[in-house]
């Protein structure tokens, strides 16, 4: 998004300067070159990433029931055999996962794991599933696996997977996920009436640096990303359009 923002940015200054508006291509080349600088250099970055990943690995007190969820963040194929195997960004949630739960197994025997993700990209299997097979892997209990394996996006994880809490108590959810997605993800969920633990997998850091660098440019666009989802959230909710969709994915 970020890189998009530039790039129009870029082209309105070719365009002004074709058109011969000289003072308005000089500010907004001016424009789009401060843009380039304050992105590519990590300031605008980082002061996104320090206002969505302000969690720390919570102090949790275990109960006689919890549930640890999951959510998706992709799949990918292997090159020359196809076999599906979680995305590289997944890795963070799913041993972060096995940790908790045999942290909690040895506080209590209900401790249960609810993975979320169907398959957005029709790869022909599930995030919840492929996200299962390594999870057994590790040596989690298949008994203590529970998959929601419909959800397309982060919305309908919140949706579907709430769903399946209802239909059981549940004491204690903590949400497993990586930090830069929690606060969007956080709003989702309780807008379902579930105010899990917030569990943050993973952080980004930024790399401050005199030239621009390409990495700060892709960390802004995941940014710039999740403020989105958070804006259109609020944005959906004043003209009533969460409940309408909420309503429809309850009659899938």
């Amino acid at each position: 998004m970020s890189t998009l923002f530039i790039f129009l940015f870029v082209l309105l200054t070719v365009l002004t300067i074709l058109l011969r508006y000289k003072k308005l291509s000089l500010l907004v080349s001016s424009t789009a070159l401060l843009s380039f600088i304050l992105i590519g250099n990590g300031f605008f970055p980082a002061y996104l990433l320090y206002s969505l990943q302000r969690y720390k690995e919570p102090s949790i007190d275990w109960k006689k029931n919890n549930t640890l969820i999951v959510l998706g963040s992709g799949i990918s194929k292997t090159p020359n055999s196809h076999t599906i195997k979680p995305h590289p960004l997944s890795f963070s949630r799913l041993t972060v996962t096995a940790l908790l739960y045999r942290r909690c197994k040895m506080n209590t025997p209900s401790c249960h794991i609810l993975i979320s993700g169907g398959d957005p990209l029709g790869a022909g299997v599930s995030e919840a599933a492929t996200y299962r097979d390594t999870l057994l892997s590790l040596g989690i209990d298949p008994i203590d696996i529970q998959l929601e394996s419909r959800s397309k996006n982060t919305f309908q994880n919140a949706k579907f997977t709430s769903a399946l809490l209802n239909k059981r108590p549940v004491e204690q959810v903590l949400l497993v996920t990586s930090a830069l997605t929690l606060k969007r993800a956080l709003l989702y969920f309780s807008y379902f009436g579930i105010h899990p633990v917030p569990v943050p997998s993973d952080f980004i850091t930024i790399s401050f640096s005199t030239l621009p660098r390409a990495y700060n440019l892709v960390v802004s666009d995941f940014a710039v990303h999740e403020f989105i989802g958070i804006i259109r959230f609020y944005i959906y909710n004043f003209f009533s359009w969460n409940e309408q969709l909420a309503h429809s994915q309850n009659q899938q």
